[in-house]
C-alpha cells in the first residue's frame, strides 16, 4: 500500500518494458535513466557514474523481483553529495537500486522521509540519503556522508534502527556496505524494524506531531488541505507570549541566532522585530522589556549574519546556513527564497530602527547597504531566468578554474592567503592594502577554517571571508584614518570580485521557476521599491520592474484561470 501511495503522483506512466520485466527475475544491466526525467535537477545527473533510476513501476517491479533494497537520494541542485565517488557509485549500482528524487518536484515524498530522519536522528535537511526496502519502507537514513578516504567519521549523521550503534561508520561506502550486509544476513529483521518505524511515524502524523496534522498517507497521495484551509480565527495573545518564550529559550546569547547549525531563520527574526510595532495590547501582555529584548535579539543576529561567513562579501546574497555556531563556516548553496525572506527582514530592521529626532530612513543607516545589495542581487539577470521568472538556487559546488574536471564545495568563494595577496597586493603579504584587507576579512596564511570545523578535509589552507574587525579598530591598528581603511577595503573587494568573475566558474543555477519562491521575491522587491523610491528612484524602478514582469510571466504561464489555481512550476 505504501508503494502505491508513493507512486500515485508520479507523472510518467509505466512502460511495457516494466510490465514485462516484472514477470521474470532477469533484467538487463542497470543504465542511468536520469535523462528521462522532467526535473532539471535529476537530468543534471544523466552522465554521472551512479545508474540512477526513476521512481516508477519499472524500478519498483525490478526491486521486488530481485529482492534488492533501494537507495534513494532526495536533493536539489544546490546540495552537496559524495555518491559520485567511483567506489561508492559502483557499490550502489551493484547492491541497490539507486533512485534520484528532486525535492521540489516531490515535496510530498520529501515530507515523509524528512519526518523519518527527524524522528530517528533528531535532524533532517538536504541532501537526504535513504536506504529503503523494495516496498519503500525506510531502513536507514541521514544527510551528507563523505566519500571514502576522509579522516573523520560521521557518527551522528546517520539514522536507523537498533543496530545503528553497534559500530562506527566512517564514510558513505562503509555505511552502504553495512546496510547491504544487514539486508543479506537479517532481511526479516530489517523489514520488521522498517515497518515498525513507519507505523510509529503514522501515529505521530495522526496526532498532529508532523506536517500540521496531515497523515503520511495523505502527504504521499498528494492530498491535504490548501494553504487557505487553516483556521482563520484570531490569534490568542497568550500564543504570542508563548512563541516569544520558546524562541528566547532557543536563542544563543553568545553567538546569536538559534542552535547549531546556524540557519538564518528569517521568520523568527521577523517576528522578533515586529513585536514592538504590534498594537499596545500586545506590549501589555508580553511586557515592554521583553519586546525590546526581542528586537535586540533580532538585530544582534542580523549583524552576525551580515558580517559572518554566510554573506558573499564580494558579490551578494547569503548562503543557506553555517555549520558552526559562530557563523564562520557556511554550507555554500544560495537559496533564492531564503534570500528573499532575508531581504524582508533586513528591510524591517532598517526601516524600523529608532532615529534621532524621528528622522526618515536614509541610505547611510545601518542595514541599508545590505538591503540594496540583496535587492540588486535578486533583480539581477543572474537570478531572473532567461525564460522569465526567478530561478531557485545557486549550487554549493563548482569548478575552481575553467577546464577543471571535478567540482569542489565552496570553490567559487574560498581564498588561500597566497592568491588573496596576489590579487589585492600584487603578491606580497607585506603590501599595505593586502594586510588591511586580510585583517578585515580574517584571511590567514594557513586558512581560517580550524580542523575541527573541517571534518572532511576539504578546506585546508582555505579562507572564508567574514568581517573580523570594524573600521575603527583597523584604523587604530594600522595608524591611518578610517576613510583610508574604507577605501582600501572597497578597492580590495572590487579587485577580488573582478578576479573571481574572470578566473573562476560560477556555481550552476537551478533554473526551475517555483511559484512560491517567485512570490517571495516579488513581494520583497515590491516592498523594497516602495521604501527606496524617494532615496534612489533608479533602483526603485529596477526592483518594481522585475517584480511586475515576473508576476506577469507567472500569470501567463503558470496560472490556470481566475476560478482555478496556480501551478507549482
Amino acid at each position: 500500500m505504501m508503494r502505491a501511495q508513493l507512486e500515485q503522483r508520479q507523472q510518467r506512466q509505466p512502460s511495457d518494458r516494466g510490465a514485462a520485466a516484472s514477470r521474470g527475475s532477469r533484467f538487463p544491466e542497470l543504465r542511468n535513466r536520469a535523462g528521462e526525467s522532467d526535473s532539471p535537477y535529476v537530468r543534471l545527473h544523466a552522465d554521472t557514474p551512479v545508474a540512477w533510476q526513476l521512481l516508477d513501476a519499472d524500478t519498483l517491479s525490478r526491486a521486488t523481483a530481485e529482492n534488492k533494497p533501494i537507495f534513494m537520494h532526495i536533493g536539489f541542485s544546490a546540495d552537496h553529495h559524495s555518491f559520485s565517488n567511483p567506489s561508492v557509485a559502483s557499490f550502489l549500482n551493484t547492491a541497490f537500486l539507486p533512485i534520484l528524487i528532486d525535492r521540489e518536484e516531490r515535496p510530498d515524498l520529501d515530507a515523509i522521509y524528512q519526518n523519518y530522519s527527524e524522528a530517528v536522528n533528531a535532524t533532517g535537511g538536504w541532501p537526504l540519503n535513504l536506504f529503503l526496502t523494495p516496498d519503500l519502507y525506510p531502513i536507514f537514513g541521514g544527510t551528507y556522508w563523505p566519500g571514502p578516504g576522509t579522516e573523520h567519521s560521521t557518527l551522528g549523521g546517520a539514522a536507523g534502527g537498533e543496530w545503528r550503534e553497534e559500530e562506527a561508520y566512517n564514510d558513505f561506502l562503509a555505511i552502504a556496505k553495512k546496510i547491504h550486509g544487514f539486508w543479506i544476513e537479517q532481511e526479516e529483521r530489517c523489514r520488521r524494524e522498517a515497518f515498525e518505524m513507519l507505523s510509529k511515524l503514522q501515529d505521530f502524523a495522526q496526532e498532529g506531531t508532523f506536517g500540521g496534522g496531515k497523515t503520511i498517507e495523505t502527504a504521499a497521495a498528494g492530498g491535504g488541505g490548501s494553504p487557505g484551509s487553516a483556521d482563520a480565527g484570531d490569534l490568542d495573545l497568550d500564543q504570542l507570549d508563548e512563541a516569544l518564550a520558546r524562541i528566547t529559550k532557543m536563542f544563543d546569547p553568545v553567538e546569536y541566532g538559534f542552535g547549531t547549525p546556524k540557519f538564518p531563520n528569517p521568520a523568527r527574526l521577523s517576528f522578533l522585530l515586529r513585536l514592538k510595532h504590534f498594537p499596545g495590547e500586545v506590549r501589555d501582555v508580553i511586557g515592554e522589556k521583553e519586546v525590546e529584548n526581542a528586537a535586540a535579539m533580532a538585530v544582534g543576529t542580523l549583524r552576525r549574519i551580515r558580517d559572518g561567513g554566510l554573506r558573499d562579501h564580494l558579490g551578494a546574497g547569503f548562503m543557506r546556513f553555517s555549520v558552526t555556531s559562530n557563523w564562520s563556516m557556511p554550507h555554500f548553496e544560495k537559496m533564492v527564497g531564503e534570500n528573499a525572506l532575508l531581504l524582508g527582514v533586513f528591510l524591517d530592521a532598517w526601516l524600523g530602527a529608532e532615529r534621532e529626532g524621528g528622522r526618515e530612513p536614509a541610505l547611510d543607516d545601518e542595514f541599508a547597504d545590505v538591503v540594496l545589495e540583496l535587492a540588486d542581487y535578486l533583480a539581477s539577470p543572474l537570478i531572473r531566468g532567461e525564460q522569465g521568472g526567478f530561478v531557485t538556487s545557486e549550487a554549493a559546488d563548482s569548478f575552481y578554474r575553467k577546464g577543471d574536471r571535478h567540482v569542489r564545495e565552496g570553490a567559487y568563494y574560498l581564498w588561500t592567503r597566497r592568491e588573496f595577496d596576489q590579487v589585492v597586493g600584487g603578491g606580497s603579504s607585506d603590501d599595505h592594502a593586502s594586510s588591511v584587507a586580510a585583517a578585515y576579512w580574517n584571511v590567514q596564511e594557513d586558512g581560517n577554517v580550524p580542523q575541527d570545523q573541517d571534518p572532511f578535509d576539504e578546506f585546508i589552507n582555505q579562507n572564508v571571508l567574514s568581517v573580523n574587525a570594524d573600521i575603527a579598530e583597523l584604523s587604530k591598528q594600522f595608524g591611518v584614518p578610517p576613510s583610508e581603511i574604507k577605501r582600501l577595503v572597497s578597492e580590495a573587494r572590487e579587485k577580488l570580485r573582478v578576479h573571481r568573475e574572470r578566473e573562476r566558474v560560477r556555481p550552476a543555477r537551478d533554473q526551475k521557476v517555483i511559484v512560491a519562491i517567485n512570490g517571495m521575491v516579488i513581494g520583497a522587491l515590491a516592498r523594497t521599491a516602495a521604501a527606496v523610491r524617494g532615496l534612489d528612484p533608479a533602483r526603485a524602478e529596477l526592483y518594481l520592474h522585475a517584480a511586475k514582469e515576473t508576476a506577469a510571466f507567472i500569470k501567463k504561464n503558470l496560472w490556470t484561470g481566475p476560478n482555478s489555481f496556480c501551478l507549482r512550476r
